[in-house]
């Protein structure tokens, strides 16, 4: 599968999708804008899907 497809297939199946295209890279990122930006979309996805319920313990 391509990245086009695996996103359709998680938005058919109502699974929550983060994607982002960046038109100037290729595989990978080799940009420091991009990589900061995609860093930060993966840290957000981990704050939102990876929280313990309630709050951190210890």
């Amino acid at each position: 599968l391509d990245c086009e497809e695996s996103v359709a297939a998680g938005k058919a199946n109502g699974l929550p999708v983060v994607y982002a295209l960046f038109d100037d890279e290729g595989h990978g990122f080799s940009k420091k804008e991009n990589r900061i930006t995609a860093s930060n979309a993966y840290l957000n996805l981990l704050d939102t899907y990876l929280k313990e319920p309630f709050g951190p313990q210890g």
